[in-house]
């Protein structure tokens, strides 16, 4: 997958999941200052990332993740890496 089709993955999964504006759904929007998730939220965002990606890194290796980018980036390079 591009990094770009990664995006609007994760655009498909918040909207849907979150009940947010997809226009808001940008690489820069941080998910807790942009977006309005809290913990609970993150953590489900996680499942929701680990089960459409195949990823099985725990919780830790999401913790530094801010925005959207930094999460299409993190599939991108999981993807790479198999």
């Amino acid at each position: 997958m591009t990094r770009e089709e990664i995006l609007a993955a994760l655009r498909e999964i918040v909207a849907m999941n979150f009940e947010l504006d997809p226009e808001l759904l940008t690489p820069d929007a941080e998910l807790r200052a942009h977006l309005g998730m809290d913990s609970l939220d993150l953590v489900d965002l996680t499942f929701f990332v680990k089960h459409r990606f195949g990823i099985e890194d725990g919780a830790d290796a999401y913790k530094n993740l801010r925005t959207l980018g930094d999460i299409a980036g993190f599939v991108e390079l999981r993807q790479e890496e198999t």
